[in-house]
């Protein structure tokens, strides 16, 4: 009877704090998620020639044209929109990318998750690392850009930026996770969504373009804050306070729902997949 009262009195963990273990564990596993996300890109371009590469050639090829066509077309100084342009799109491909992955990222690893006790945001760290790999090819790309239009990259900057673009990402990938996890219909939804997204951020076309209640699309839109944090170090300009507070209120609110919802569901993550 004493030993019934005690489990009843028991109480369950703190949700957080199986969410901060698990991060925590999952981030242990660097060697054997980064493992994993380096065999993930050789099986998917196995027997290529050029490997990720390829991503690397489609993307510059479409930077090459849409520069020299969207500048003519815009009456746009080509040295200052090209960088602008390449920079936008390489991030936005990667944040696409890794949003759309990271929706099936449990999906992807429901065998493994049904047959291996790992922690669950192992799942999280492989698509994200794996992407990184990715995105490691595509900046190669800029290189020339940069050096042909005498780009100076303020690197502190952008090691900041990158560092605090990241970490909205992993947290947004660890909620995308066990929303797709639980609703496989999100990810068309998301995927259109994102389509309508890229037209109204400016990745194509620049800022000063707008004027009036039309700048409403950039003040009011996280996507082009985000974006700013990487692109805006790149061509050697400063982030504006505004991105810095906004991404910043983006991290908080992930952070805090991610955990939340993570700690709660986590459990249910290997009957959902």
């Amino acid at each position: 009877m004493e030993n019934i009262l005690d489990t009843l009195k028991e109480k369950k963990p703190f949700v957080f704090s199986e969410s901060f273990t698990d991060l925590k564990e999952g981030l242990l596993s660097f060697r054997v998620f980064g493992r994993f996300a380096w065999q993930d890109i050789k099986l998917r371009y196995k027997r290529s020639t050029l490997g990720p590469f390829w991503i690397t050639l489609s993307t510059m090829i479409m930077i090459y044209c849409m520069g020299v066509i969207y500048a003519n077309l815009l009456n746009i100084d080509l040295t200052t929109f090209f960088p602008y342009l390449a920079s936008g799109m390489v991030i936005w491909q990667f944040f696409l990318t890794l949003t759309l992955e990271g929706l099936d990222c449990f999906v992807e690893g429901g065998p493994m998750i049904k047959q291996v006790s790992l922690p669950f945001s192992f799942y999280v760290y492989r698509v994200v690392y794996r992407n990184l790999l990715v995105l490691a090819h595509q900046v190669v790309g800029l290189i020339p850009i940069f050096f042909y239009f005498n780009v100076s990259v303020n690197a502190p900057l952008f090691l900041i930026g990158t560092f605090l673009f990241m970490l909205i990402l992993v947290f947004s990938t660890l909620l995308l996770a066990l929303l797709g996890s639980r609703y496989r219909d999100v990810k068309p939804i998301i995927s259109s969504f994102l389509g309508v997204v890229f037209f109204v951020t400016p990745i194509i076309w620049m800022p000063g373009m707008l004027s009036g209640r039309k700048l409403l699309l950039i003040k009011y839109n996280p996507i082009h804050h985000m974006i700013n944090l990487v692109r805006n170090p790149l061509l050697g300009q400063e982030i504006p306070l505004s991105s810095w507070v906004c991404c910043l209120l983006i991290l908080m609110v992930l952070v805090t729902f991610s955990l939340y919802l993570f700690g709660k569901y986590r459990r249910r993550i290997a009957f959902w997949v």
